[in-house]
């Protein structure tokens, strides 16, 4: 074999290895849109805290903006809000 690629096939074969001693696990995370607080159930403290956030209290945080951002739009705002209020109120 040529020397130039000795390496290169070496780094190859061993990609694999590298891969499974350095990944200590994999965790899918479901996201319950309008789970605004990540407690999985959606109820008023998740409207609660959604107005916290677009009023800008400081002590407002979300597990998972993209469970708050109900019209996917990629933004959170008050129709995100809206949308949780009457989800909450169908139920």
């Amino acid at each position: 074999m040529n020397e130039e690629f000795s390496s290169l096939r070496t780094f190859w074969e061993n990609r694999g290895d590298y891969a499974k001693s350095h990944l200590i696990s994999y965790l899918q995370t479901v996201v319950r849109p309008g789970d605004v607080n990540g407690d999985a159930q959606v109820d008023a403290a998740d409207a609660a805290l959604l107005r916290d956030l677009l009023l800008g209290k400081p002590d407002a945080a979300l597990a998972d903006w993209t469970a708050a951002d109900l019209n996917a739009d990629g933004r959170l705002c008050a129709a995100d809000l809206t949308k949780l209020k009457q989800l909450l109120l169908a139920s």
